[in-house]
């Protein structure tokens, strides 16, 4: 599939795929659970097997069920979270914190990513004055894993409270009782060292070419995360053809773009693929804002009446 994707990057397509693929794994218990323990202070001396227990209610799902990821509590914007979820205090019977984890592709943008991390964490933490009036408010910790930078930010921590920065090198941060906000910015190396550490984790999700039976080799063998599933292999197809790294590979490799058979054709693999877990192949192309006019020709290929070409 990764090799059709090259044919239409210009879609957009197969980055809400990929965004998609990226909430659902950030979403999954497991890796939260390594992701806490590593970066959380309070969970430090919590076994990572136990710490789903923390997650939410306790329950004994694979995935959180998350908050509302739409937030308007700023005046004219929208932020929209990609995990946002609470968590009890293993040292504070009756505490909560929220934690938000984002996948960021690259800080290659035209704003400072500092400044949307920024914004993030202190609105996660404003919106609790509006339910809570100022009583009982919660510690955030919103979590950025970023997969394409700088080489000199390779396997870099950058723990920001308020305007102040400390680079810790990847140990959990002493957090003070005042800091009620705390924004963790990981940034991913270029290697897979196979040490079973957290940084080591991230890269084989978010970054590694690693083949998919080979990755899930590891994440079994390494770290006993079990049911990824379809997201994760997802995640494989469409890092090796286009996103992993954050750049468009193909532009760099003077691969040809954007041809209209091949749009259809990637398009109606992609359909394919979602409707094994939603049926209603409408659903899907809501899912994927497939165009009014495109739409008759993905059903006719899906459901296979007659082979069709855009001319």
């Amino acid at each position: 599939m990764s090799n059709v994707l090259y044919d239409a990057l210009d879609t957009g397509i197969e980055g809400k795929l990929y965004d998609a693929a990226c909430k659902k794994v950030l979403g999954n218990k497991q890796v939260l659970s390594y992701i806490m323990k590593t970066y959380i202070l309070e969970f430090k001396n919590v076994d990572v097997n136990d710490i789903p227990q923390y997650i939410e209610d306790g329950n004994d799902d694979d995935n959180i069920e998350g908050l509302n990821t739409e937030d308007n509590n700023i005046y004219g914007s929208k932020v929209e979270y990609d995990v946002l979820f609470k968590a009890k205090n293993p040292n504070e019977k009756g505490s909560m914190m929220y934690i938000n984890v984002e996948a960021q592709s690259t800080d290659d943008l035209d704003y400072p990513l500092e400044n949307r991390v920024k914004i993030y964490g202190e609105s996660i933490f404003l919106a609790q004055t509006i339910e809570e009036k100022y009583k009982n408010l919660n510690k955030v910790y919103s979590i950025w894993i970023v997969v394409d930078h700088a080489k000199k930010r390779n396997n870099r921590i950058e723990v920001r409270r308020d305007n102040r920065v400390i680079y810790d090198e990847g140990q959990a941060p002493m957090v003070m009782n005042d800091d009620y906000v705390l924004k963790i910015v990981i940034y991913l190396g270029d290697e897979y060292r196979g040490d079973g550490s957290t940084r080591d984790l991230l890269y084989l999700l978010f970054k590694s070419d690693m083949k998919i039976g080979d990755k899930r080799f590891e994440l079994e063998e390494r770290y006993g995360i079990l049911k990824l599933g379809e997201e994760e292999d997802l995640m494989c197809n469409l890092s090796q053809g286009i996103m992993a790294k954050g750049i468009l590979q193909g532009r760099a490799e003077g691969i040809e773009l954007g041809k209209a058979e091949g749009k259809l054709t990637m398009l109606v693999e992609i359909v394919r693929t979602l409707m094994a877990k939603e049926e209603d192949i409408n659903s899907v192309m809501d899912l994927l804002d497939v165009s009014e006019d495109m739409r008759p020709l993905v059903i006719e290929l899906i459901n296979g009446s007659k082979e069709t070409t855009l001319e």
